[in-house]
Parts: structure tokens; sequence; C-alpha cells
């Protein structure tokens, strides 16, 4: 009998029935196995078994598949301390843990670190205005006004008398004073 992966009787999670220990009874899986970095190889799970490699030729049973496309299991999620119900995502493969334990481990600080990027971005934008401001002033800093200066010399009692005239000159003259 010659292997085919079409022959074999899916059992979930990358897992068939292995079709010589089914004829004498017994219940195994074939299933796919990592040899190497971008080769897996398929194996009955029962030690007594040699299928399929007594069916022919290995390229039948031997498949290209990426160390990064292995399909995860309970096992792998448990031994890296990641949720379960990441099962329930039919596209998980070994190449997204990575980030997922990168993430799992800095979960606990993104909310600081997202309130530090904001506050860092704020205070980004008020410098640039900041700037903008300064470059106004820059350009009238050389602004000599001999009336200004004069009302800076006002006393109270100028400025309660000059209130008659200019209700705001309290306020006027405090903005000048600054």
């Amino acid at each position: 009998m010659d292997f085919s992966e079409t022959e074999l009787v899916p059992t979930g999670n990358m897992k068939w029935q292995c079709p010589e220990c089914q004829k004498r009874g017994q219940f195994s899986s074939v299933r796919l196995f990592q040899a190497n970095f971008d080769s897996a190889i398929y194996f009955c799970e029962n030690k007594n078994c040699l299928y399929p490699h007594e069916t022919g030729s290995p390229s039948k049973f031997v498949v290209r598949r990426s160390v990064e496309e292995i399909p995860v299991n309970v096992e792998m999620l448990r031994s890296l301390d990641l949720p379960e119900t990441l099962l329930s995502e039919p596209c998980l493969r070994t190449g997204h843990l990575d980030q997922l334990i990168w993430l799992s481990a800095f979960h606990p600080h993104i909310k600081t670190a997202v309130e530090v990027d904001q506050h860092w971005k704020l205070l980004m934008a008020k410098m640039r205005v900041n700037e903008k401001i300064e470059n106004e002033l820059e350009k009238i800093k050389d602004f000599y006004d001999p009336d200004l200066e004069k009302l800076k010399g006002f006393t109270d009692e100028m400025i309660r008398f000059g209130k008659h005239i200019v209700p705001d000159l309290e306020e006027i003259i405090n903005l000048i004073r600054c």
C-alpha cells in the first residue's frame, strides 16, 4: 500500500488514524513530526508500527513545513504560561508565540507606557507651540514703546485717576509689568 495523506482519516490537531494499526484492531495516530527547521515527517505514534515508512518512497511522507508553521497545542501554551483560550484561534502557529510571550510579559506596563507616550506627545506639541511663540517674540523683541514704559511707572494714585479715562488701566499696567 502506497502512502497518501488523502487516505488518512483525520482525528484532529494534525493527526490521522493509522490504517495499518486499524487493521490489527489497534487505535494509533499518524501525525507530522518536525524533523528540522523546514521539514516534517509522517510517523505512526505506535512504536511497533513502521507505517508509512514501509510503504514506499520517503518523498511521499516527508513534507515541507517550517518550524514556525507548527500548530500550537495546549502543552505549548501551558509551558509558556499563555492562556488556553488561544487554542480557539485556528490560524495560531508557533511563529506567533514570540510576540505573544512578549505581550504577556509587557501587558502590565502597557497602560503606563501609553500614558507616558501621550504625555511625551503633548509635551512635544507644547514645545512646538512655545517655539512658535519664541519666534514671534524674537521678531518683536527690539520693539520699544516709550509710552508703555511711561505706563509702567504709574503710581497707584495715578492708576486710580487714570481708570476714569481707561476703566481697565490697572489690568493693562499689570500685564505690561510682567
